[in-house]
């Protein structure tokens, strides 16, 4: 069992790294592991979130914080987080299991051992100590609290490395650590005490002259930021160095230093591959890396084709020691040809759920988030392909932990904070060293020189023609050369020498065979990120056996760059390239291009849906998924490519080809986490159903925004949708589709607490359904009547129902719907009082949802089998169960979840007298049914609160207003536990007036 809070906050146990990425809630951890087993005030720990102006929901909040936090550790032995006192808590473990104090305690021991005489066992000590502190403390977490508690690691952590380096000089080591010291001097170059180890051992491996250099950059980095002098100890260093005192010398040791070893946990790893033997840009890197220490930003523009991103990805790994926690890349796509550039909105919610946060509804609150995410870490970002500078002002980190390195084509004078660093084609020394290590040639011709001049010096050029002459074992390098003088020019695009690349190209480009001269052009249609064979095929209108035969050609020929298994890329220059070399062969191929997309994409959407909307056609015959798992893997891949051709075809003004997609893509996001995107793309599907006068479109786009808005908790929003969705549905006669949105308007009304409205409504589109279809759409609306039924107590109505929607799901074989109509027979059963059978049947749905990946299922199967063990008063199980509630809730399940789980877990700790975790659990899901106005989760919950004041005398006038609060609102909604609780309440009355 360990707690990490260097690095990103993770808790480990059992081996698995388990990371608490709410920021706020590892916030609230980070503030208990200060001084495990002492009480921390709830003033403290609110302030520590949220600074001094918290919200007026701070504490509800900071109960739902700690109760997610006790599901995290429900199976850890001997750690707990326990009540201190009525206003604060505890972690109760040792410090040992937390990592700032295993530093501390690793150091303590070793400085004993040093002054026992025991250097060598001390230094091993100080090294462990060491390799635990790397990184930044509570990477991803904000706020003031959580900068001073950074701050404060930072020097304890240079103090750490004093000590260690210390030893280590004292036993000689000083050419084994050299290397090292030089680095981190370079991080801290105004760090006396690390300076002045430097220098020692510099000196003693020979290079007084560093020193006394290191000792002026020393000085003038003081002078610049402190307006102070070394100290006198360093120049007492110094003239002791210029003197050539001899005592500083020591013997050198012959113990090895061993490799570092990486500190446990999950980061970002997203550097592509460097790049091997890379040749040149000396001056370039050595700039990159010298502005690193002073400076977040670096933009490295240049032409297309120059090595911006190979040089980005180069530095990034030189450099990649000092950043521990981890990196991330992206392509912005700012000159991918058939695409717009990605929005900074996109962009910042793919960096979002690199880092395993999950995205905001509101993209203001996305920016944000990201600029938490990323404070306190020391990550190198590379954001590639940037269009313009507004792309990335989003994008930026406000910490300067880390550093961001920019590619682009232009130069981004917007970017006011950031050191540019321009690159020119390579010098003709380096090209021909490039050239000589693809092509395997012994020397440097005159030849050679002409052919590297040949291609502009161009590295992407030079790649280009090496793999031709490499290819060809009977050209000799005088071929190569007149074939390029020879080749035609018909694309000068590019300025300066440009026009000599393009003759590089034409050579690769005319020596293909016909058909791969063919596909290489049509390949530039391709308008996602990668492709596969099945996009090779459609835009060649070839089978997809000869597809893959070309596109092996067009590997070997490095015009097309492999990818993933069966997934290929084109850089954005051949891209342009191949582009210019269309003829009138370029809209039939497009429109080849769409069609199979559409096919494709609606093929996958019936296998994830398959009675909803099913295409009519047949299914393609190639790079097609089989199955529902196949099929979500293949919106994932081609997501981009298929907005991409949304946005063509809106330009363009095809919008039937539009509405198409877009119909398919919402079936995927069903089961994605890109609600944003959903919105996106249901809006321009909207928008497009418009243009064409499709009111029936339109009303499904409506019902798409309004499902969105449904999930993430905005019920008023999601009415507002519906609403429309349905006046456009009965206003074109689209009775089948009227039938979906009463369904998707009765959830919303059920979700907020009425439950009579939502039978009613619920029942009126199973009757639709039964006349309209489909079939599907009755079988859902019985299932979903029945569960208000069930919560109205009317179980024989309930049943009547799900015998009907049974019916229909086994004739269909829909599993999913077959789940949901076994997990309302369980409750049918529950209410009934035949737990045994209700435990049976809700486990064998969460078996089922388990198996599938069915996560909303999978938490209602685990909330029905926690209100069973609740009606047996099994407390303790129940708790457990809540816990794995909660757990799940820390991925993505819908807003409206969290209150139930809430009540439940303060229900099952109230019967284990654990009174004021209960309460606090309690209010927490009180505030979180408020929150989006589920008025019948808020008034279970008060209910609960209420029965749990009870407990205690001093709360029974709180607990009497809290359940005469829920009687009303039952009362009001048709609820049955309103007769309960009133009998309940006259009996309170009673007792208090004797």
């Amino acid at each position: 069992m360990l707690i990490r809070v260097i690095g990103q906050v993770v808790a480990i146990m059992d081996g698995e790294a388990r990371p608490v990425t709410a920021p706020k809630m590892a916030c609230v951890l980070a503030t208990l592991t200060v001084n495990p087993g002492q009480p921390v005030k709830m003033s403290t720990l609110i302030e520590n979130v949220w600074g001094i102006d918290p919200p007026a929901s701070a504490v509800d909040v900071l109960y739902s914080y700690i109760a997610r936090l006790r599901a995290v550790f429900r199976n850890a032995d001997g750690l707990h987080i326990t009540r201190a006192g009525s206003r604060g808590y505890v972690l109760e473990t040792d410090p040992s299991n937390i990592d700032v104090h295993q530093i501390r305690l690793l150091s303590d021991r070793a400085t004993a051992q040093a002054r026992a005489g025991e250097l060598p066992t001390a230094l091993k000590l100080w090294r462990e100590a060491n390799e635990l502190a790397r990184g930044e403390a509570l990477m991803g977490v904000g706020g003031d609290w959580a900068e001073e508690y950074r701050a404060e690691f930072r020097k304890e952590r240079q103090r750490l490395m004093v000590d260690r380096f210390k030893a280590e000089l004292q036993l000689g080591h000083h050419a084994a650590v050299l290397g090292e010291l030089t680095e981190v001097v370079a991080r801290e170059p105004i760090a006396e005490p690390l300076v002045e180890q430097l220098m020692l051992a510099q000196y003693r491996c020979g290079s007084a002259d560093d020193a006394l250099g290191v000792f002026e950059t020393t000085r003038t980095a003081l002078r610049s930021r402190l307006g102070a002098d070394p100290s006198p100890r360093l120049h007492d260093l110094h003239h002791r160095i210029l003197k050539g005192d001899p005592t500083l010398t020591t013997p050198a040791s012959s113990e090895k230093i061993p490799a570092p070893i990486t500190s446990p946990g999950t980061m970002p790893i997203q550097l592509p591959s460097p790049t091997d033997g890379f040749i040149g840009r000396d001056d370039a890197i050595t700039s990159i890396v010298a502005q690193s220490s002073r400076h977040r930003i670096i933009v490295i523009d240049g032409m297309a084709g120059v090595g911006k991103t190979t040089l980005a990805v180069h530095v990034a790994h030189l450099l990649a020691a000092e950043y521990p926690d981890g990196q991330l890349f992206i392509d912005l796509w700012g000159y991918a040809n058939g695409a717009k550039p990605i929005s900074p909105d996109q962009a910042v919610s793919q960096l979002l759920r690199s880092l395993g946060v999950e995205v905001p509804d509101d993209v203001m609150e996305r920016e944000t988030t990201l600029r938490t995410a990323l404070a306190g870490r020391r990550m190198i970002l590379i954001l590639d392909n940037v269009h313009e500078s507004s792309q990335v002002l989003p994008l930026l980190p406000g910490s300067a932990t880390c550093l961001t390195i920019i590619t682009s084509r232009r130069r981004l004078v917007g970017l006011v904070d950031a050191r540019p660093v321009s690159l020119d084609v390579l010098s003709t020394g380096h090209a021909c060293e490039l050239f000589i290590a693809e092509t395997g040639l012994d020397h440097v011709d005159t030849e050679v020189e002409r052919i590297v001049q040949a291609c502009g010096r161009l590295p992407l050029a030079l790649l280009v023609v090496a793999a031709r002459l490499r290819h060809h074992p009977t050209w000799t390098p005088t071929d190569l050369l007149a074939r390029l003088v020879r080749a035609p020019k018909p694309l000068d695009e590019l300025d300066g020498s440009a026009h000599n690349v393009v003759a590089a190209f034409d050579l690769s480009y005319q020596d293909l065979e016909p058909n791969a001269r063919r596909m290489f052009r049509l390949l530039s249609l391709s308008p996602g990120q990668d492709f596969d064979t099945g996009t090779a095929a459609a835009l060649a209108d070839v089978e997809p056996t000869e597809a893959d035969r070309v596109l092996e050609a067009l590997v070997d020929s490095h015009l097309v760059i492999p990818q993933r298994a069966g997934r290929y890329r084109l850089h954005d220059l051949l891209r342009h390239y191949g582009s210019a070399q269309l003829s009138d062969e370029k809209q039939g191929a497009w429109r080849r291009l769409v069609d199979d997309y559409i096919e494709r994409a609606g093929h996958a959407a019936h296998l994830i849906h398959p009675n909803f909307g099913t295409p009519d056609r047949d299914p393609p015959t190639y790079s097609v998924p089989t199955d529902r798992i196949e099929a979500k893997n293949w919106f994932d891949a081609e997501l981009r490519a298929i907005t991409a051709i949304i946005d063509t075809e809106s330009d363009l003004k095809h919008y039937r080809q539009v509405i198409e997609l877009c119909n398919s893509a919402q079936l995927y996001f069903v089961h994605s986490d890109m609600s944003p995107l959903r919105q996106q793309l249901a809006q321009q599907g909207a928008d497009a159903a418009e243009n064409l006068g499709d009111t029936m479109n339109q009303a499904r786009m409506e019902n798409y925004l309004g499902l969105s808005k449904w999930e993430s908790g905005n019920f008023d929003a999601a009415h507002s949708h519906f609403a429309r969705a349905l006046e456009l549905s009965r206003q074109c006669g689209a009775k089948m589709l009227t039938t979906l949105i009463d369904n998707n308007i009765a959830l919303v009304y059920l979700d907020q607490g009425d439950a009579r409205h939502a039978t009613e409504q619920f029942l009126l589109a199973a009757e639709s359904a039964a006349v309209h279809g489909p079939p599907m759409a009755e079988a859902m609306s019985r299932c979903n009547a029945a569960k208000a039924l069930l919560l109205l107590s009317r179980i024989a109505e309930a049943e009547a129902q799900l015998d009907r929607a049974e019916n229909i799901a086994q004739e269909i074989g829909d599993q999913v719907e077959q789940a949901r109509i076994d997990f309302n027979r369980a409750t049918s059963h529950r209410l009934v009082g035949d737990l045994d059978t209700a435990w049976a049947a809700f486990g064998q749905v969460a078996d089922f949802c388990r198996r599938h990946n069915e996560l909303e299922g999978l938490i209602s199967a685990l909330a029905g089998l926690t209100e069973v063990a609740l009606d047996q008063a099994d407390h303790l199980r129940a708790l457990t169960l809540a816990h794995e509630q909660l757990e799940l809730l820390t991925e993505s399940a819908p807003r409206h979840v969290e209150p139930e789980t809430l009540t439940q877990l303060g229900r099952a700790q109230s019967g284990l007298g654990q009174f004021e975790d209960a309460l606090e659990s309690l209010h927490a899901a009180i505030s979180s049914a408020g929150q989006i106005g589920a008025d019948r989760l808020k008034a279970s919950a008060e209910h609960a609160l209420g029965e749990h004041l009870l407990q205690r005398d001093d709360h029974r006038e709180e607990a009497l207003t809290l359940l005469e609060a829920a009687t009303t609102f039952y009362a009001a909604s048709g609820y049955p536990q309103a007769m309960q609780l009133r009998s309940r309440l006259a009996e309170l009355v009673g007792q208090s007036e004797h």
